[in-house]
């Protein structure tokens, strides 16, 4: 027998319309999602996120359409996982760029990163196969690239270009990681992949939403929406570290902390490594789009945007990280002394293609200036 049979007529027109609201629900919030999925979704990764000497590793011989409302490009990886239209070796690289997103060329088509313009530059002086970007594969913040070469000793490049993102490089994304130097070994436990995405594993504040989210479109979009808003530290538990997080208040206005602190021993050690090699590093500092003019959405905490004449006026972080370079004796370019607001995308605060083009004259402009480069 039918289990509704057995209801009163007016219970059974309850259910019913319940059932039919939740799968609108449904497929609302499942359409929603699709609208509102963010530029970083992208479902590229390995099921682990560190394999094989490789931080946020990404899968090998991938062709993935990457759209969003400001972008629609073309995902290519080798068959080691570098987003690349060649195969290397790393005993032959010469220029190796290291970096997170701006590296691995977000939102531009590979032919349009800095780091591909900058090799058509040289004009065959030096194997356009030799110049390669790590991005990605080598993760998102100074220990990161740290690991990278400790774990592939054969990379023995000419120069070493790390891109540092003032954004998020020297405290959120440090305070996620866990680096031990001495058994060599480094962890993301507030990240996991999802689908070939990278998702945020922090405990929800809400006991079984976790759950919930993972069956529910409904529920996920309830999440998504709370996480994109100034309420998103109520989604999880006091105290969760939360990744993709913004720098704190201290520091945006030049005050460096122990979390800072671990970034720059990162860069001075990989000097050291790209020394040992027979090379030499050189960091290109990346400042977020506010110090380039007024921008749509500035890459800072909201709670500090009516501040930012403030920090702008004092030189905030981007001064303090210019002074820190000058007194470890490292070799810093700063890009944004030829950024403009027009060189970002209006919405997620990358390097659009005019960027990445005065990133790569930048760059060549450094080098070509350079005793010894060659």
């Amino acid at each position: 027998m039918n289990p509704l049979a057995i209801l009163p007529r007016s219970g059974r027109t309850v259910l019913i319309v319940a059932a039919i609201t939740m799968m609108l629900c449904e497929a609302a919030s499942f359409l929603a999602l699709e609208w509102l999925k963010p530029a970083a979704s992208l479902p590229i990764y390995e099921d682990r996120l560190v394999s094989g000497g490789r931080v946020t590793a990404v899968r090998g011989n991938l062709n993935h359409r990457w759209r969003t409302s400001e972008f629609d490009v073309t995902i290519r990886t080798n068959s080691g996982g570098y987003r690349e239209d060649f195969e290397f070796r790393f005993a032959d690289v010469e220029f190796a760029f290291m970096g997170d997103s701006f590296a691995f060329g977000h939102g531009v088509e590979v032919s349009e990163r800095y780091t591909n313009l900058f090799s058509s530059r040289l004009k065959g002086r030096i194997d356009p196969a030799h110049v390669v970007s790590v991005g990605r594969n080598d993760g998102f913040q100074p220990e990161h690239y740290e690991y990278f070469l400790r774990k592939h000793p054969d990379l023995r490049p000419k120069f070493i270009v790390v891109g540092l993102y003032l954004g998020n490089d020297l405290e959120p994304d440090v305070r996620e990681t866990r680096f031990d130097r001495q058994s060599l070994t480094l962890d993301l436990p507030y990240r996991t992949t999802e689908n070939g995405q990278i998702t945020s594993s922090a405990p929800y504040r809400i006991p079984g939403l976790r759950t919930l989210v993972g069956i529910s479109q409904t529920a996920r979009l309830f999440a998504v929406t709370l996480n994109h808003t100034a309420y998103r530290k109520y989604l999880f538990e006091k105290g969760a570290v939360l990744p993709n997080a913004y720098n704190s208040d201290s520091l945006e206005f030049g005050s460096f902390n122990e979390f800072s602190q671990r970034a720059f021993d990162s860069l001075v050690n990989i000097a050291g490594l790209a020394r040992e090699r027979g090379g030499r590093l050189v960091v290109m500092l990346i400042p977020q789009n506010f110090y380039a003019g007024a921008v749509r959405v500035p890459h800072l905490a909201p709670a500090l945007w009516p501040r930012i004449p403030e920090i702008l006026a004092n030189g905030g972080l981007r001064r303090a990280v210019a002074g820190r370079c000058k007194d470890l004796g490292l070799d810093c370019i700063d890009a944004g002394a030829v950024m403009s607001a027009e060189d970002f995308f209006p919405g997620d605060a990358h390097w659009n293609r005019e960027g990445h083009r005065k990133a790569a004259d930048l760059l060549h402009d450094y080098f070509s200036a350079s005793e010894g480069w060659r």
